[in-house]
């Protein structure tokens, strides 16, 4: 477990050294406001979903139709806009070669870092109020998390 806070903190402390740290800030804030408003989007696509696939097509129930057609589309992009965003672990492993830390151990930490990315979360934006107005009428919210 200290093996994971001391590449936390490297990686921290390798952003501040960064010559562009203190100019990065406005950009991180400019990049949270954008995110707010992308997950606003989402949100609002989310909502339009569930009642326009319910008008579209009234002999299915819209999460059928999601499933069905909309799902392989928002699979495509998602893996889209993966490639140029997330970054290779393998890159990042190549300064810790040279020190005595199992390769393994380090890859696992990178792989656990990435997996825990809040870009993850990105997609729960349309997905849940999707959900929650269309499932919940049938199966309650347990239907939701489940």
């Amino acid at each position: 477990m200290m093996i994971f806070n001391e590449l936390r903190k490297h990686g921290s402390l390798a952003a501040k050294r960064h010559p562009m740290y203190d100019k990065n800030k406005a950009a991180k804030m400019l990049g949270y406001i954008m995110g707010a408003f992308w997950a606003g989007y989402l949100i609002f696509f989310g909502t339009t979903f569930a009642f326009g696939f319910a008008d579209m097509v009234p002999n299915r129930e819209p999460y059928h139709v999601m499933n069905a057609v909309v799902l392989i589309f928002i699979l495509a992009l998602d893996f889209l806009l993966r490639v140029p965003f997330q970054k290779t672990p393998t890159q990042e492993v190549k300064p810790y070669l040279l020190l005595p830390v199992k390769r393994n151990r380090v890859i696992d930490f990178l792989l656990i870092r990435s997996g825990l990315s809040l870009f993850n979360l990105v997609w729960l934006f349309l997905f849940v109020p999707f959900s929650f107005l269309t499932i919940t009428k049938f199966f309650g919210v347990s239907g939701v998390f489940a």
